[in-house]
């Protein structure tokens, strides 16, 4: 097989391998995206929930400061009983002391009420605490893993970089430039095997001759159909 097709299998083999790198490359970034988005999302529920704590301790020191506004109204209205000169009077104030007392009544429930919910909200931050926790250590080890696979990658571009210029320099322009064209347009493999008279790439018949020439391994030939290189099936079976 002339020395043109060897060097253009080499090339596309080389090819290939920069495509599979590059996709490597490109699914890293979204693979982390997707640990860091779980690291957030865990980040943002925890502080949901120490901003709910907080509303429930700042309206409970709130019921705590109306019961000792209450009681301390309720001390003075007591203080006055001996005050009162009529049953009417007295009865009266006993009705807005027992008022008093009732409203004391719902703001020490609401108290009760709000530190029962703060007590549970006070479990749920602590288990939520330890989930950020072992969110964000999954997202750091799996960030300085992909930093390591990212640096190993750019490596093994330059190599194959250096691979493609040395393994091109021995086409000629005109079959190299034919190659690239090829491969830009998507028709990939641009280098296939010709099997009995078919095309290996679009599986159009050759012609006679030309399939014939084609076997024959001696000159860089392609499809009359697809434009893609073709060399002998044998070739292809032995390697």
């Amino acid at each position: 097989m002339n020395d043109q097709l060897i060097r253009l299998i080499k090339l596309e083999s080389i090819d290939a391998e920069i495509s599979k790198n590059k996709d490597t490359q490109q699914k890293i970034p979204l693979q982390l995206t997707v640990i860091e988005q779980r690291f957030t999302q865990a980040q943002s529920a925890l502080t949901q929930m120490s901003e709910t704590f907080s509303l429930l301790q700042k309206e409970r020191r709130g019921k705590e400061q109306d019961l000792k506004i209450s009681e301390e109204q309720m001390a003075h209205r007591k203080s006055r009983l001996t005050d009162l000169k009529t049953n009417k009077e007295y009865q009266t104030h006993m009705s807005e002391i027992d008022t008093a007392r009732r409203e004391m009544g719902k703001i020490e429930e609401q108290i009760l009420l709000l530190m029962e919910k703060g007590d549970q909200l006070q479990i749920a931050i602590t288990s939520q605490q330890a989930v950020v926790s072992a969110e964000e250590k999954a997202f750091l080890g799996q960030k300085e893993a992909a930093d390591e696979r990212l640096k190993e990658i750019a490596e093994t571009a330059g190599n194959l970089s250096s691979a493609w210029t040395e393994a091109s320099a021995g086409i000629e322009a005109g079959t190299l430039d034919a190659y690239r064209k090829l491969v830009d347009t998507r028709k990939v493999p641009a280098v296939v095997p010709l099997k009995g008279q078919t095309c290996g790439g679009c599986n159009f018949s050759l012609p006679p001759q030309r399939a014939a020439e084609v076997q024959m391994g001696e000159k860089t030939l392609r499809c009359s159909y697809c434009h893609r290189f073709l060399y002998p099936q044998p070739v292809a079976a032995a390697e």
